[in-house]
């Protein structure tokens, strides 16, 4: 499922499909770096990993990336679901001020939080600005995080 929206104000009001919860803990990956539309290999570590963990879990990815293809403002959203694994990637726009791109990926990341609904645990990769959804989530739902 895809989500497209040019407008740079307008916020996309949807709920993400239920998910194969069966009692099982759902994990929320929070990537630096994961397969996206332009380039399939970095982040296939961390695919694998979410693989391995599905065998016990429920995973959501949660990706953002700041692409220059998009005009700054605009954004795309994908979703993927492939069994107990659910991959939410966000592209957006890239400014040319990387002080715009930084609330870029914080605005798109705490939107992508409201996508992938409340998880058990959240695993962060790499200790950069996708810790802070990861520590946003621990100080108001009580969600713990690890970083590896």
């Amino acid at each position: 499922m895809i989500w497209k929206c040019d407008c740079y104000w307008k916020l996309i009001k949807t709920s993400a499909p239920k998910h194969m919860r069966s009692g099982r803990k759902i994990i929320l990956f929070i990537a630096r770096w994961y397969p996206d539309r332009h380039d399939p290999m970095p982040g296939l570590f961390v695919r694998r990993h979410a693989e391995a963990i599905s065998l016990k879990s429920d995973v959501d990815v949660l990706y953002v990336v700041a692409d220059p293809s998009l005009k700054p403002g605009h954004h795309l959203i994908e979703q993927f679901t492939e069994g107990p694994i659910r991959e939410f990637k966000i592209y957006f726009g890239k400014h040319r001020l990387s002080f715009l791109n930084a609330l870029g990926f914080l605005r798109w990341y705490f939107h992508g939080l409201r996508l992938t609904g409340k998880p058990d645990i959240t695993h962060v990769h790499v200790l950069t600005r996708t810790a802070l959804p990861a520590l946003w989530l621990r100080l108001t739902a009580g969600v713990p995080y690890l970083i590896t």
